[in-house]
């Protein structure tokens, strides 16, 4: 299990550098007066489209070494889905909360502050393997995904 702490190190170390080039802030700020509210939580970023993929990618190796030492078998599971819900069943990893915490971030709202990374719902688009999926297949309309929120759900699965 030492690589995937080494590669959730070097994942850590990424988006705290993320942090100096967009403002980690769930506080909405004007630009002008006539302009909409923005939040820095939904800026996207092809980085963090990246960071995305990455951490998915180490989700999916650690689901499935999980899979193989809880359940006593060499066999791959018949997807990622199924090792996942073979986990969740095991853990009840869809109760498990995050909360995010750091110097580097200004979360002001309560209801951002905890997440809920495991809480995987087929066939909605907000969890984070459907923004993993929709990302690293680059289907159309798949800027919405690439916002730092994703990047925390994906993240925080991995914590």
């Amino acid at each position: 299990m030492n690589q995937f702490w080494a590669a959730y190190k070097k994942l850590e170390d990424e988006i705290l550098n993320l942090s100096y080039y967009v403002q980690i802030t769930d506080e909405y700020t004007k630009i002008k007066e006539e302009d909409y509210q923005h939040c820095q939580f939904n800026t996207y970023s092809n980085e963090i489209a990246d960071l995305l993929i990455l951490t998915s990618v180490q989700i999916e190796a650690l689901y499935l070494r999980l899979y193989k030492t809880t359940s006593c078998t060499e066999e791959n599971p018949e997807s990622i889905g199924a090792a996942a819900k073979y986990l969740n069943n095991l853990w009840s990893l869809d109760k498990k909360q995050v909360i995010l915490s750091s110097v580097k971030m200004k979360i002001t709202c309560e209801q951002n502050k905890i997440i809920a990374p495991f809480n995987y719902r087929n066939g909605d688009m907000d969890d984070f393997y459907s923004a993993y999926n929709a990302v690293k297949q680059r289907n159309r309309g798949t800027l919405r995904f690439l916002c730092f929120t994703n990047f925390c759900m994906i993240r925080d699965v991995v914590t």
